[in-house]
């Protein structure tokens, strides 16, 4: 059985997606476990990678969506 990771965050459990690593960034994707439709993206901290941080615009967002959707299409 796989093990899944549960992080809080604005004291929501979020269930961690996947983890998607590019040029040096680790995009990390989250639902709520009590709602699927709350989905979010953050990326981790350069500085401190156990730490997690809002993406910084709408173009990295959109970057980091179309990376979790090709990580789909390789499934």
């Amino acid at each position: 059985m796989q093990q899944v990771e549960i992080i809080d965050i604005e004291n929501k459990k979020y269930m961690v997606l996947n983890e998607i690593e590019d040029n040096g960034v680790t995009y990390i994707y989250l639902t709520n476990i009590k709602n699927p439709k709350d989905f979010l993206i953050q990326k981790t901290d350069k500085e401190d990678p156990d730490y997690l941080v809002n993406l910084d615009n709408e173009e990295e967002f959109n970057k980091a969506f179309e990376l979790f959707n090709k990580s789909l299409e390789e499934k």
